[in-house]
């Protein structure tokens, strides 16, 4: 950092806006992004919800056997149940595939205007510009950071989407079958959680005080070790 501020040259710092604020400017930057966005986050959560319901269907073949054990199990209902299963986690691959495809297009589209629009940008800024910024902030611009957005775009959205569905969904279905399981794991789970978090917030200091020792035990051996010059003339040879 201090060799870019020697040559005038700007150092990026971290981005406040959020995830928010960059997804606000990317629906603002390209219109078409909105429709295929919000049709794949629809399919994410709908290939969510029947993914929950599936277990559902599991748990009336398990009480048709078991209500069969003294007699003739009922094979049609069974195959009956078993066709619903197949038929709703087909449909839930279909819209899990469909909802894939279309985020992958459109952050190919996306990261393809955003290439041409920098590209544009660059040859349009005046000389002096190089001058002040680094060559490597310029090229990670066009070529990492753009990946990187296309990537989450593509993949970290509608996963973040399908978890919540999937979360909020399974959490209903734990009240639904037994309320008095659900209030117990619940319970169980926020109390680990509010024990982990005063572990660490305990041990943080701890952590940051062995990390400082650990930097000045480093910066008191590096100057306690002697430095060896080696020669580059050859040895004499001996006869």
């Amino acid at each position: 950092m201090n060799q870019f501020a020697q040559r005038g040259m700007h150092v990026p710092g971290d981005s406040k806006r959020g995830v928010r604020g960059v997804l606000a400017e990317l629906f603002s930057y390209s219109e078409k992004l909105k429709l295929p966005v919000a049709v794949s986050l629809l399919f994410a959560v709908a290939g969510a919800v029947l993914t929950i319901v599936g277990p559902n269907l599991l748990s009336r073949i398990t009480d048709l056997i078991s209500n069969s054990l003294a007699g003739e199990i009922d094979l049609a209902a069974i195959g009956h149940v078993g066709v619903q299963l197949l038929l709703l986690y087909g449909l839930s691959a279909v819209l899990t595939y469909v909802e894939h495809y279309i985020m992958a297009t459109v952050t190919l589209d996306l990261a393809r205007d955003l290439r041409r629009d920098l590209s544009r940008k660059i040859n349009r800024v005046p000389m002096k510009y190089f001058n002040t910024v680094s060559h490597g902030d310029i090229l990670s611009r066009v070529t990492n950071d753009v990946s990187t957005l296309q990537q989450a775009m593509a993949n970290s959205l509608p996963s973040m989407i399908s978890a919540a569905a999937q979360f909020i969904g399974c959490l209903v279905m734990m009240f639904v079958t037994e309320w008095h399981m659900a209030l117990a794991a619940v319970a169980v789970t926020l109390l680990g959680f509010l024990i982990m978090a005063l572990v660490m917030l305990r041990s943080q200091k701890y952590f940051t005080a062995r990390q400082t020792n650990l930097s000045a035990l480093n910066g008191y051996i590096e100057e306690c070790t002697p430095v060896t010059t080696w020669s580059a003339s050859p040895r004499p040879v001996t006869a």
